[in-house]
């Protein structure tokens, strides 16, 4: 703080100035001249209210006084944190400023400031500002939480004065998760007829929800799917079983399909986010592939028929019987 004077008419070599501390001893400080009758002096720090005078032994100024108060300051601060209906998830109160939340989530914010307050406001990072309502030293407002960085709460008293340097609060966003989906069995590559009817069982699961799991195959260089299941923003699906009757694709011979499990979640904010599982094959046998698969089978057949048959045999006391 500066306080100048100026000397007029029978200007004085030097010129004292005479400080009344509030609650302390009188001080007399020299000022410095600056030259035609002007001087000034310079205080580090205004700590308390003071009256002050400029004099010299046959002139004095007016006594004046100068006020110091408290600049005005944040003090608690409370969130309550409500995410996103599509979560399904309760809402959050939190003692303190720094916000960790889903994108989305609405933050509303309570805060007492210092000493009364006449305005207040949110200062977001992106240079972007949100009123507060203020009523006394009690503030209130929202933000919605879309982006990560920083905000602060900037107040006025009603002097006009403003808190400085105001707290800078975190605001960092936790992710939601993509959707995961599993087909697990078959879990390999197979080699088909293409008249099967394979049985296709899978699982998929969300943090927050699965909408829908569709069977997602490739042939002939176009991809096509299936709809297994359009869920109610569920949080797990299965194991469920699809019975896959490979007649309706009407396979020929050398032909290859290449198929996975394909999940959507239920993000509204971000919009749905899709995943896939691990991709598997099935390719069609060729005539001479088919007969000797079909070979293979037969064959397995007989010698099941032909262990059963032993088996029996060795059971029954009255052969003659049995034939």
């Amino acid at each position: 703080m500066v306080i100048k004077a100026q000397a007029r008419g029978n200007i004085p070599d030097k010129l004292m100035l005479a400080v009344w501390p509030e609650g302390h001893e009188a001080m007399r400080l020299n000022m410095e001249p600056e030259g035609e009758g002007r001087f000034s002096y310079q205080m580090a720090s205004a700590q308390i209210s003071f009256r002050y005078q400029a004099y010299n032994g046959r002139a004095a100024s007016p006594v004046y006084s100068i006020r110091v108060v408290d600049p005005p300051d944040v003090g608690k601060v409370k969130l309550t944190l409500i995410p996103p209906d599509y979560t399904g998830l309760p809402k959050e109160v939190r003692e303190g400023g720094h916000i960790e939340a889903l994108k989305g989530t609405v933050a509303n914010l309570e805060a007492q400031a210092t000493k009364k307050v006449r305005e207040g406001k949110i200062l977001l990072n992106q240079g972007s500002e949100l009123p507060l309502e203020v009523k006394d030293d009690r503030l209130k407002g929202r933000l919605l939480v879309f982006y990560p960085g920083t905000y602060s709460v900037k107040v006025q008293d009603e002097l006009g004065f403003e808190n400085p340097n105001p707290v800078q609060y975190q605001i960092r966003l936790l992710l939601d998760k993509h959707p995961e989906g599993q087909i697990i069995s078959p879990a390999q590559d197979l080699e088909v007829t293409g008249t099967e009817v394979i049985p296709i069982i899978y699982a998929a699961r969300d943090d927050f929800g699965v909408t829908t799991v569709r069977l997602s195959y490739e042939l002939g260089g176009r991809e096509r799917s299936i709809n297994l299941k359009v869920a109610n923003s569920t949080r797990s699906v299965g194991p469920e079983a699809f019975k896959w009757d490979l007649a309706t694709l009407a396979l020929a011979g050398a032909d290859q399909v290449a198929y996975r499990l394909e999940v959507w979640d239920n993000d509204l904010i971000s919009g749905p986010k899709v995943n896939y599982s691990r991709t598997f094959h099935f390719s069609v046998l060729d005539e001479r592939g088919r007969a000797a698969k079909e070979g293979e089978e037969a064959q397995r057949i007989a010698d099941d028929l032909l262990d059963l048959l032993g088996d029996q045999l060795e059971a029954k006391t009255d052969r003659d019987a049995l034939t």
